[in-house]
């Protein structure tokens, strides 16, 4: 999942799934460049990844938050890497 955040001051970037935080680690990947993108990958999506998840971006003007909802279907065997889904606030 990516997103790009913008604003002044540099907003601090949360991700979230059913409302919990995301941690950068072994399984899920968090990534951030230059550009204001901030990328959730998940390189071997489960049947447990499924759920909501939330790009929250706060400052001290204010918070936005974008949401999707990944749904993981078909052989594991066959797929073993989660398609990355774009959307921007």
């Amino acid at each position: 999942m990516t997103v790009k955040v913008s604003g002044t001051p540099v907003p601090d970037v949360e991700w979230q799934k059913g409302g919990k935080p995301i941690r950068d680690g072994r399984r899920v990947k968090i990534d951030k460049n230059k550009d204001g993108e901030h990328v959730l990958r998940i390189p071997r999506v489960e049947t447990a990844d499924q759920g909501e998840y939330s790009c929250i971006a706060k400052n001290k003007a204010g918070k936005a938050t974008c949401s999707a909802r990944l749904t993981v279907e078909g052989n594991f065997g066959f797929y073993p890497a989660f398609t990355a889904v774009s959307f921007t606030e």
